[in-house]
């Protein structure tokens, strides 16, 4: 099986929030072959990280272990690159959604997911916007 895993849900394997469990159990369970994350998580990963650290949700300490780890487990990831085919897919989910409240670097995540060769069995975000575009454009997606 082939998952694309937006950043909000990959957060939540390296730091118990909620949702976690959800995580851990579906990957455990089933039969994952690859997984897939656009090029974009790795910038918005070390944000969340950061953001945490400044907002003193997260010890300075932590969001390093954090990062190492993330960086370790790079290598078992597939990244998507941006591509200008992506950047276009994107621009024309932000005006098709734009009333949803569709973000600009969720559209690139949803264009990593669907304008790429790889055909994904299922997409798995823990963003309610982002689940309800991919819901819109009939994409097999699970919300956590």
């Amino acid at each position: 099986m082939n998952v694309f895993i937006d950043t909000s849900t990959l957060f939540k394997l390296y730091q118990n929030e909620s949702g976690s469990e959800i995580i851990y159990d579906y990957l455990k369970n089933n039969e994952i072959q690859t997984i897939y994350l656009s090029d974009i998580t790795k910038v918005e990963f070390h944000s969340i990280i950061w953001k945490k650290v400044r907002m003193k949700e997260l010890d300075f300490d932590i969001a390093k272990i954090i990062l190492d780890n993330f960086s370790s487990d790079s290598k078992y990831y597939q990244f998507i690159k941006i591509s200008e085919e992506l950047v276009t897919k994107s621009l024309k989910l932000l005006e098709k959604y734009y009333q949803l409240g569709l973000r600009s670097l969720d559209s690139l995540q949803i264009s990593s997911s669907i304008a790429t060769s790889v055909t994904f069995d299922i997409i798995i975000t823990s963003d309610k916007v982002f689940f309800e575009t991919l819901e819109l454009e009939k994409i097999n997606s699970l919300y956590i």
